[in-house]
């Protein structure tokens, strides 16, 4: 039987070779056909031009060479292919009499499971001391099994299909049938090699693979098999026979190695294939730290350390015995807290903690003293974010946090969340394995419990809400403590050096998300194309992008790639002892050393804050309810601008700077009423291009240039941030810095971008009835009203740049067919979110239709506005009235007139007391810029003298209590319309009303 003809041994050698096989046969001589490399490169990839070149030159390979190896080369230039005679050698030992079709798609890839078994066998045959079943034989069989399926099945799905096509079946049960398919199409084992020969990418994945496999599991025997007397000592084993193993408990790494749980009767021993030393210095540390302080006990699985591999105790999940013991629990958990933030410790999610007891026990510490990556294109956005999330205790993931999981999809994995996770992402499943209807499909995707939450005597899983004030009791003991030895935990750390740790490049899931892309059919027919997939990763943003060739190389091959540092150096270490020579700025154990150094009450009150929010103590105090106090009548003098800018100077004194870049560390709040710290975006509403139009506007005001080049920054900022946004509304997201920049234009003459400016005119006329229909918020503040509302600005501000009267008719047609659809922003009064700021938008248009807004502002009253709204400009009285005094500067309405009367009536009843919130949005700044509005309108004296009260309230109230925005511990909220900017743009009067977008 012929199996490898000449023919097919090319197509396996050339379709499957990788580029740096091929370059290696180069020669000037023979020259790349241009039309191979136009055709890899036509595709659509994360790789362009430039990161095309950066790969070259990473690899040293000319582009000559690269066109080259795209293209189909002589078989005699190869010589003798290792992973081809690989695969020779599993065809020729496979006896396809031993096939049974009722065993379903795994004759497919038996070939490969057969030799596994047959190495497997006669590995253990050569054991002295170690005794290994069948059954046992048979768990790494099955194991391989997933692996092979993982490649092949996609493909045999595809077959199937295209087999049915073409093909009908005498068998009726469904199984059956799956059968006769499999029966019909690989009769013999020259059909295997036919199959291999169509897609020889995934055959040589697969052997490559089952190699793997075979040399890790031989090894993991021969190593038991030289250490079990010492294990059964280490362990207290009461029988030295391995009655089971557990496989595939994590990723695979480093050609095909995974963590084993071995089984010997009741007790279970967790086999780690790589070095993991470092652990003997952990446990040493936790020692020293509980014998000198009063702090309690810590726990850590024993373990025997070699070179290459450990063993380390198998942890079960206990129950707790009493309250006390879960108190205990959580207040160790604190103290772990503490340490991963102080040594760089970080992956610590539900998987890897478990609760035994009272002690909360980390089961796999080998990423501590993470070095700080470098990335490309770095700003203070990112600066503020690794600020905030990976210099903070939110790195260890111990606290509740969102992980990126897939494609802006996150997830809450943290190990203080112990409950099976749904994505919100779905991933492409098999289903009918071994029937005719065998296919791919989306299923839902879930990340399993964990054993990390604490259990009663009950049974019952105790959640953290109850005991996370012991948390942060147990942080703060230790970080006194620490503060108390300062010196001796310094010098402590000395027992952490010339360890190796792993690092974390990325997250495990962007890695598995392209394996899952290259198991399609498409991947797997040439190699060329499955590299192209995962040269992708070549579009990551490191700064230095040398690892990316050892990541590709391990993607090929289906390994997730894993990197490992020695904590006092700079290098990087891949799978394969590549040492990649000062890839980090820093070593992890001197930031550890500088982070310990620097340690004082204000960094670990720092540490506090961020974790009072990501535990949630601090949303209720945040979501408390406005309270009022009474209006003081008395009327007491002070200078309002230099109130503005001394609001200003803090705002200047809050300022991260990153080059050319500024912004701030923002309070901020979710969907969920969930409160947390970020970097101020480039938003209008709350963000930087709302607190660069406060300085503008101090700029007007003053005169003085200082402002005006804080302005500019901002700006700067706000669009280098709003360009990476969509269009959502006027006062978020792309179009953010249009409003200031207009102000600055009608007031200076002078454009802080103009080609920006351009540029979003240019995109508003490129709009389409199509596009305006995505749009998913249609109210003023969010959503098309707003950039309605906007356009009207921008065409009457600007001479020579105008968006078209037909972008403007079509976003007025969606708006009205909004209010026949009855979208939610028509069942709301208010001008932020409800029918005032519809019929604002409409005044707008260059057509007014009076009689749409007149319903709309007629239903409005209708509409029942909450007690604890009436008094906001968002949904209440204040938004409304400015609403109908800009309506009818567009047309006389004696409706809307008298509907204004009625507003006003019950606005000014509301004045006696006013709100503990002096923000725009909410509070005594939109209430004091519809004062201002009321007396432009009415030029009735009471309310000037009204606005002069509330002021001085406000700046008295002050100085004692500080504005009332939110805040906690040092940190608040910095925008325009729901912060301090907004208090401060307060004070600047008589300019024009910045809530509706006015110029002048």
């Amino acid at each position: 039987m012929e199996k490898f003809s000449f023919e097919i041994e090319t197509i396996f050698i050339d379709s499957a070779s990788t580029v740096e096989e091929k370059v290696k046969h180069y020669s000037s001589e023979k020259e790349g056909i241009s039309n191979y490399l136009e055709e890899w490169r036509s595709a659509r990839t994360l790789l362009n031009d430039t990161y095309f070149k950066k790969m070259l030159e990473t690899e040293k390979i000319s582009l000559k060479e690269f066109s080259f190896a795209l293209q189909p080369i002589e078989l005699k230039a190869h010589g003798n292919v290792e992973w081809l005679s690989k695969l020779k050698n599993i065809i020729d030992e496979f006896d396809y009499n031993t096939v049974e079709f009722s065993d379903g798609i795994v004759i497919v890839y038996q070939p490969f499971l057969a030799l596994l078994k047959k190495q497997l066998f006669k590995t253990i045959d050569e054991l002295k001391e170690l005794t290994v079943s069948e059954n046992i034989v048979q768990s790494c069989v099955e194991a391989a099994g997933v692996e092979l399926f993982n490649i092949f099945g996609k493909i045999i799905a595809i077959e199937l299909e295209l087999y049915k096509q073409t093909n009908s079946f005498e068998s009726k049960n469904s199984t059956e049938k799956f059968q006769e398919f499999l029966k019909k199409t690989y009769t013999s084992k020259d059909d295997l090699v036919s199959f291999y020969s169509k897609y020889p990418v995934a055959a040589r994945v697969a052997t490559e693979r089952i190699y793997y496999l075979i040399n890790n599991f031989k090894l993991m025997f021969q190593r038991l098999d030289m250490d079990l007397p010492k294990l059964g000592e280490k362990f207290h084993l009461e029988t030295l026979e391995l009655t089971e193993i557990q496989l595939s408990t994590g990723d695979s790494h480093q050609q095909g190695n995974a963590v084993t749980i071995l089984v010997f009767g009741n007790k279970k021993v967790v086999y780690k294939p790589r070095n993991l030393e470092i652990s003997l210095s952990f446990e040493r540390f936790i020692t020293w730290c509980s014998e000198n302080s009063n702090l309690l006990d810590l726990r850590f699985p024993k373990g025997a350390y070699r070179e290459d591999y450990s063993y380390n105790e198998f942890i079960e999940k206990k129950n707790c015995v009493d309250s006390e013991s879960v108190e205990k629990f959580y207040t160790r958990y604190g103290y772990l807290v503490a340490i991963c933030y102080l040594l760089g410790i970080n992956d610590l999610h539900m998987e890897n903690i478990i609760a035994e007891g009272e002690y909360p026990i980390i089961i796999d510490i080998e990423t501590m003293f993470q070095p700080q990556l470098m990335f490309e294109n770095e700003s203070v956005f990112s600066k503020i974010t690794h600020h905030l999330q990976l210099d903070s205790v939110m790195n260890s993931s111990l606290l509740p946090k969102n992980l990126n999981i897939g494609i802006k999809k996150q997830v809450e994995l943290s190990a203080l969340n112990g409950k099976e996770v749904k994505t919100n992402s779905k991933i492409f499943g098999p289903t009918g394995i071994n029937t005719d209807q065998f296919h791919f499909e989306q299923q839902e995707a879930y990340f399993k419990g964990g054993n990390n939450i604490p259990q009663n005597n009950n049974d019952e899983e105790v959640e953290f809400q109850e005991y996370r004030l012991k948390i942060l009791e147990g942080f703060q003991d230790f970080m006194d403590f620490v503060i108390e030895r300062k010196q001796d935990f310094t010098q402590l750390l000395d027992v952490f050096r010339r360890k190796k740790v792993r690092v974390l490049t990325k997250g495990t899931e962007q890695y598995a998300m392209m394996l899952r892309y290259a198991s399609h059919p498409n991947y797997n027919s040439e190699m060329k194309y499955r590299e192209r997939l995962m040269m992708n990763a070549w579009a990551y943003p490191y700064k230095d992008k040398r690892i990316v060739s050892s990541e590709v190389r391990d993607l090929i091959f289906n390994d997730i790639p894993i990197f490992y540092a020695y904590t006092d150096s700079t290098d990087i270490i891949d799978s394969r002892n590549k040492s990649y020579d000062n890839y980090f700025e820093s070593s992890g154990i001197q930031d550890a050393i500088q982070r310990i150094q620097e340690l004082d009450q204000s960094k670990i009150r720092e540490q506090y804050k961020i974790m009072l929010l990501s535990l949630g103590v601090a949303d209720y105090y945040l979501n408390e309810k406005t309270r009022f106090t009474a209006l003081s009548t008395m009327i007491r003098k002070f200078d309002y601008i230099k109130e503005s800018e001394s609001i200003a100077q803090g705002l200047i004194r809050d300022m991260v700077r990153f080059k050319d870049e500024v912004s701030f560390v923002n309070l901020a709040t979710n969907d969920e009423q969930h409160w947390y710290l970020e970097a101020s975006d480039g938003s209008l509403y709350s963000g930087l291009s709302g607190v660069g139009l406060l300085f503008l506007n101090l700029y007007q005001k003053t005169g003085k240039d200082v402002y005006f080049s804080y302005y500019k920054n901002l700006l700067n900022t706000a669009i280098k941030h709003s360009k990476n946004q969509p269009y959502k509304g006027a006062f978020d997201g792309w179009l953010s810095p249009i409003y200031p920049m207009l102000v600055e234009y009608k007031n200076f003459g002078t454009l802080v971008d103009e080609e920006f400016l351009n540029l979003t005119i240019k995109k508003l006329n490129e709009f389409s009835d199509e596009h305006v229909q995505k749009f998913e918020q249609f109210d003023y503040i969010s959503g098309l009203a707003g950039i309605l509302r906007l356009i009207e600005k921008i065409n009457n501000t600007l001479e020579n740049k105008k968006v078209s009267n037909q972008i403007i008719k079509i976003i007025e047609a969606i708006l009205k067919e909004k209010i026949t659809q009855k979208d939610k922003s028509l069942n709301s009064a208010g001008i932020a979110h409800g029918l005032s700021g519809i019929a604002l938008a409409l005044a707008s248009c260059q057509e007014v239709d009076k009689e749409a807004i007149r319903d709309l502002f007629s239903k409005e009253m209708s509409l029942h506005i909450k007690v604890e709204d009436r008094h906001k400009w968002c949904w209440g009285i204040p938004g409304m009235i400015q609403a109908r005094i800009e309506v009818l500067k567009y047309f006389e309405s004696q409706d809307i007139e008298e509907q204004l009367k009625l507003l006003v009536s019950k606005f000014e009843k509301e004045l006696d007391d006013i709100p503990l919130d002096d923000t725009l949005c909410h509070g005594t700044g939109g209430i004091l810029k519809t004062i201002e509005e009321l007396y432009k309108y009415s030029s009735d004296d009471k309310w000037r003298l009204k606005s002069q009260q509330i002021y001085a309230n406000v700046k008295e109230n002050s100085l004692s209590r500080g504005y009332k925005i939110k805040h906690l511990l040092g940190s608040d909220i910095k925008g325009l319309f729901d912060g301090r900017a907004g208090v401060g743009r307060s004070y600047l009067s008589d300019l024009p009303n910045l809530m509706l977008l006015n110029i002048e």
